[in-house]
C-alpha cells in the first residue's frame, strides 16, 4: 500500500471457482467483523471491490512493475429511513459523514457515505425491518435482491411445526 504499486493475485470468492485478478490498485487494508479486507480498485472493470485477505491464494500475490494511479478512498452516498422505534433513542453513527434528519412521524432520514455496497447492506441488515434503504436506486435494488435470497432460504426450509422442526421435549 505504501509503495503505491499494482498487484496481481488469485482469489477464492464465497462461491464459484478461483479468479485471477491481473491488475489491482490497493487502496486500503481494513479490519472489520473479525477479518482483514483489502479494498482495491480494479481498472479493467472500473470498480472498487473488497477482498477478504484470507481468501487470496497463498503464494499468488505478486507486485507488478507499474504503479497504481492515486485514488481517493471509495465512497457511496446513500440515504435510508430508520423507523421511529429506533430513531427516537438517537441514531448511532455507523457511517462516514452521517447527517440525520428527524421526521414528523418520529422516524429519521439518514444521509451517509459507505465504503462499498456490501458494507452498507450488511450494516443496514442489522436493523432488520426497522430500516429502509431509499437511494441510490441501484443500491436499493441490490438490497432487495439480497433480501429475496434470504427469504428463499427460509421459504425452502420447511414451515414452522413441519417435519424439519425439532419436537419439544
Amino acid at each position: 500500500l505504501d509503495r503505491g504499486q499494482r498487484v496481481r493475485f488469485e482469489y477464492q470468492a464465497r462461491d464459484g471457482p478461483p479468479r485471477r485478478y491481473r491488475s489491482v490498485d490497493p487502496v486500503e487494508l481494513r479490519f472489520t467483523h473479525g477479518h482483514f479486507y483489502l479494498i482495491a480498485y480494479i481498472p479493467e472493470i472500473e470498480r472498487t471491490l473488497e477482498f477478504r485477505v484470507d481468501r487470496i491464494a497463498l503464494g499468488s500475490l505478486q507486485l507488478r512493475s507499474d504503479r497504481a494511479a492515486p485514488r481517493p478512498r471509495p465512497s457511496i452516498h446513500f440515504t435510508y429511513r430508520l423507523a421511529a422505534r429506533i430513531a427516537r433513542h438517537g441514531v448511532s453513527e455507523r457511517f462516514a459523514n452521517q447527517r440525520v434528519e428527524p421526521q414528523a412521524d418520529g422516524s429519521a432520514l439518514v444521509h451517509a457515505e459507505g465504503p462499498s455496497a456490501f458494507r452498507i447492506i450488511q450494516e443496514l441488515l442489522h436493523y432488520g425491518e426497522q430500516a429502509e434503504l431509499l437511494e441510490p436506486e441501484w443500491l436499493r435494488l441490490e438490497m432487495a435482491r439480497t433480501i429475496e435470497r434470504m427469504v428463499a432460504l427460509y421459504r425452502d426450509s420447511g414451515a414452522p411445526g413441519g417435519p424439519d422442526e425439532p419436537s419439544a421435549c
